[in-house]
């Protein structure tokens, strides 16, 4: 229905300073023609219309409507109201700068800044924190705002500012939010007819274009940026002031050219019902997700690339690292030892957790997965190469039947530069299927089989270039020296970990589905994790996948184990 006076509107070229309202409960579906107020006789040429719709639900007429209705609606959440109205003319500029703020790298971007006296905090709005990937710290403040409306933000990041047209630089504290204003300005303007002297530099050459505000910049820099010199334009006309980021502009104008002549058909909908359809939906999705990100996309490519298998069939794979981000990543040896002493008190305090503890380690060194560096090596490094201390503590598992205590290694452990190696490295895209899908396929089987790959993460080699990144302080008693060993697997704790170690069992799928065609659909289908979940309805035909699965594994040093069956 509203489409349809859309429509006719237009074809009747209606053009008014005021436009009938029509209910639903009018029999006549033809609108009459207006004539002008002045001339009596009809606009044949009106200005463009603009025409709001909404999708709806229910109407009603806004109350601050009703008295421009011709016919009031005989029943409520049943009527809409279409009127004319022109956006306001009057347009109260803030002032808007283009500068430079430095990444994670040094890297400079150009960011869109609203320059706020007022603030008593410089903010950064998500999407252009994630841009620069910054490291991010824990923050405790709550924003109040007009009228007593308070925001809590935990988080905030550290970077320069400098300017575009001067060498001036300042390192600020932003407070990180999901957004801080609207676009601005609201509405485009024409600046055609504004006398600017072409001698001048804007500090946002596009100020008169609507558009986002990365940042805003508060009064701790302020007016710092503040230089001698002003110009007014003119009457109803904005401000020029001169600062260290080039001229802004602000204040109230008022210009003919910035008028919109715009149709409104005010229209409600049911909210609440459309946000439970839109729920309902979300949970009811079985889709996965097919899309990956650009990062995720490197992950993989990089995986790719140097993937390997030694001469025993183990898989050898890179981490895959942010390499701008490498450089950045400083010793973290001081906050390792200061962990490791305090493991070392705790052990001290309990005989029985020692003796699991140092168990584990010995078995980290007796399997192949961890080697002493000795002190004569650990001279002749190069200073100038990366490396990185894991601190580690204990996690006990007293329901496990095969591991009892884990150790859990710390990549999220921050350096002297404010990055942990968890900053560093790419996670990686989930590639197996959800566990919802594998536990429904794993259901409609007739004949089903259970089990886990043995120490998965650990079956997975780590490059001889990258294993630095991956080093351990130990000593099985206060009277040693304290030692360092280096991690040789892929490690739990590292954020790339889930990718690599998954990823590495499609690859074996695909390595050796010529050798074992039953077993590698089941490898890239039935697991999650290293968790195994088959089955079959023909008994013999699942023992064959069985056999075909225990040699796949045992192919690339790994043990399926705990099997189970029906």
């Amino acid at each position: 229905m509203v489409a349809e006076i859309a429509r006719q509107m237009v074809a009747e070229n209606v053009g008014s300073d005021i436009i009938p309202s029509y209910t639903s409960n009018q029999s006549n579906k033809n609108p009459k023609i207006l004539t002008h107020p002045k001339t009596n006789n009809i606009k044949l040429n009106p200005p463009p219309i603009h025409l709001l719709l909404v999708s709806v639900d229910q109407f009603e007429t806004p109350a601050s409507l009703a008295s421009t209705s011709s016919q009031p609606p005989t029943t409520p959440h049943q009527a809409f109201t279409v009127h004319s109205a022109k956006l306001p003319t009057d347009i109260v500029l803030l002032s808007t700068a283009l500068v430079y703020i430095e990444d994670c790298a040094g890297e400079k971007f150009t960011a869109r800044v609203l320059l706020d006296s007022c603030s008593q905090f410089n903010l950064m709005t998500e999407s252009f924190y994630q841009k620069l990937k910054l490291p991010i710290e824990k923050d405790h403040v709550k924003l109040g705002g007009v009228g007593q409306h308070v925001t809590s933000v935990n988080r905030s990041v550290k970077s320069i500012v400098s300017s575009r047209v001067s060498a001036l630089s300042w390192q600020l504290k932003f407070l990180v939010l999901p957004t801080i204003s609207h676009d601005q300005p609201a509405h485009p303007l024409m600046t055609t007819d504004w006398e600017i002297p072409s001698w001048i530099t804007l500090a946002d050459p596009t100020f008169c274009t609507p558009a986002a505000v990365d940042a805003l910049l508060g009064a701790d820099v302020f007016f710092q940026l503040l230089r001698y010199g002003k110009i007014t334009l003119g009457d109803h006309l904005p401000i020029l002031q001169n600062t260290v980021l080039g001229w802004i502009v602000s204040g109230r104008c008022s210009s003919r050219s910035s008028e919109v002549e715009i149709q409104r058909c005010h229209l409600t909908h049911n909210q609440r019902l459309e946000q439970l359809v839109n729920r309902f939906w979300a949970l009811e999705e079985c889709g996965s997700k097919t899309c990956w990100s650009p990062s995720e996309k490197l992950c993989e490519q990089h995986f790719v690339e140097n993937v390997s298998r030694n001469t025993d069939g183990r898989y050898v794979v890179r981490l895959p690292m942010k390499k701008e981000l490498l450089p950045r990543l400083r010793d973290n040896r001081f906050n390792a030892q200061r962990r490791f002493f305090a493991l070392e008190h705790k052990l001290d305090a309990n005989p029985t957790l020692r003796k699991q503890y140092e168990d584990f380690i010995n078995e980290f060194l007796e399997l192949g997965h961890m080697r002493q560096i000795a002190p004569l090596e650990l001279s002749k490094e190069n200073a100038s190469l990366p490396r990185y201390f894991l601190p580690h503590h204990a996690v006990l598992r007293p329901e496990s039947s095969t591991t009892k205590l884990r150790t859990v290694f710390d990549a999220s452990c921050k350096s002297c530069s404010g990055l942990s190696l968890n900053d560093v490295l790419l996670a990686g895209p989930t590639i197996q299927d959800t566990l919802l899908s594998i536990v429904l396929r794993f259901r409609m089987h007739a004949y089903v089989v259970t089990g886990d790959i043995a120490k998965m993460y650990r079956q997975v080699l780590v490059h001889d270039e990258d294993q630095p990144l991956q080093r351990i302080f130990w000593r099985s008693r206060k009277s040693e020296e304290l030692k360092t060993y280096q991690l040789l697997t892929v490690t739990y704790g590292t954020n790339c970990a889930p990718f690599l170690a998954t990823r590495v069992l499609q690859q074996l799928a695909e390595d050796e589905r010529s050798r074992y065609p039953l077993a590698a659909p089941v490898v890239i289908k039935d697991l999650y994790m290293d968790d195994l979940l088959t089955g079959q309805d023909d008994l013999e035909q699942l023992k064959k996948i069985c056999t075909e699965l225990l040699s796949i594994f045992s192919s690339a040093g790994m043990d399926l184990r705990k099997i189970s069956s029906n």
